[in-house]
């Protein structure tokens, strides 16, 4: 398959783009490819990454470190992936442990570039030509990138959102509420899924909001519950990621105002990037993360807004968002300038 591009070199550089069943991790490696393809004639081939059981944390790293004599024959054992049917890559993109590890194979097979999009342990990331990551505090790592998390939103393919100056411009206002769940720094109660559906139901009645909610991997069967209730009693239209899979970037963002829970850092950097008004929601047990770095300067740019679940209601909810001015800021030209390098001999063909 064959993304056009502006430039048109005597050869395409071939990408292998290694994708994992996390919409977060293969939404990065789409996102940068499509995002280099506006500057270079790319060839891009795509391989879904399944690490055999068996392979797990150490046991990966010690295959990594002592395989280089049978490459072959361990990434088809560990990854299900034939290096004879590969057309040679020039670059090989990835994101997460999985598509990274699979990558390091598959890159120093052919002698390819290896860009992560995310962050690496350090074993991993020595093997990598880049690890892009948005924060600050690693750009003096070796093989570290500063970049803004790459994705597939398109601002200037969704519709215009209305403007939202003040309450009444709610009613009959689209807004999307794209639920995380649990992780390493948070945990949500089942009282705290019961506030959010609750809020859904009230800002829909008294204000005029028309929500559709989506759930991911993470989202337990306790919020999925609620919600689907709220879906069939005609409150807002649910999507169960379990049951419909992930919805399209134009589904997810084409709303005139996104609220999301903060756990997930990829949904965080999208809905900056489709330029609607971000409201992050935070439960009470939350850890300090990397990601603070990445929400609190949308806070500080007032790019976006966040509320405590504890404290979401109408009231702080309207006084929260109204003052929000979405961000304005293209980040696929940021992410290409901190990439550019790294393709800069076909970018100059």
């Amino acid at each position: 398959m064959s993304i056009s591009s502006r430039s048109t070199p005597s050869r395409p550089t071939q990408v292998l783009l290694l994708v994992d069943d996390k919409p977060g991790h293969s939404n990065q490696v789409e996102g940068l490819a499509r995002i280099v393809a506006e500057h270079v004639d790319l060839k891009v081939e795509r391989r879904r990454i399944d690490l055999a059981a068996f392979a797990r944390g150490p046991i990966r790293r010690f295959i990594a470190r002592h395989a280089r004599r049978s490459r072959t024959f361990w990434v088809r054992v560990l990854f299900g992936i034939d290096l004879s049917r590969l057309t040679p890559p020039d670059v090989v993109i990835t994101s997460g442990v999985k598509t990274l590890s699979a990558g390091r194979f598959v890159a120093a097979h052919f002698g390819a570039k290896l860009i992560n999009c995310g962050l690496a342990d350090s074993d991993d990331r020595r093997h990598c030509t880049a690890v892009l990551v948005p924060f600050t505090g690693f750009v003096r790592e070796p093989n570290m990138v500063y970049c803004p998390t790459p994705n597939l939103v398109q601002p200037e393919q969704l519709p215009v959102p209305r403007k939202l100056g003040r309450e009444s411009d709610f009613a009959g206002a689209d807004a999307s509420l794209l639920l995380g769940g649990p992780s390493q720094e948070f945990d949500y109660s089942e009282a705290e899924w019961r506030v959010i559906a609750d809020f859904v139901r009230k800002s829909g009645s008294d204000l005029g909001i028309r929500w559709t909610v989506a759930g991911s991997r993470r989202t337990p069967d306790a919020a999925s519950v609620l919600f689907t209730e709220l879906a069939r009693a005609g409150v807002c239209r649910y999507f169960d990621y379990r049951a419909t899979g992930s919805l399209s970037m134009s589904e997810l963002y084409s709303a005139d105002l996104v609220v999301l829970t903060e756990d997930s850092l990829s949904m965080f950097c999208e809905a900056l990037a489709s330029r609607r008004p971000v409201c992050t929601i935070r439960p009470a047990s939350v850890e300090a993360s990397l990601q603070d770095e990445i929400v609190e300067n949308a806070l500080l740019k007032r790019q976006a807004c966040r509320l405590r679940i504890a404290d979401l209601d109408i009231e702080t909810f309207l006084e929260a968002i109204l003052r929000v001015e979405p961000s304005a800021v293209d980040y696929r030209g940021e992410i290409w300038r901190a990439v550019e390098p790294l393709f800069a001999p076909a970018a100059a063909r």
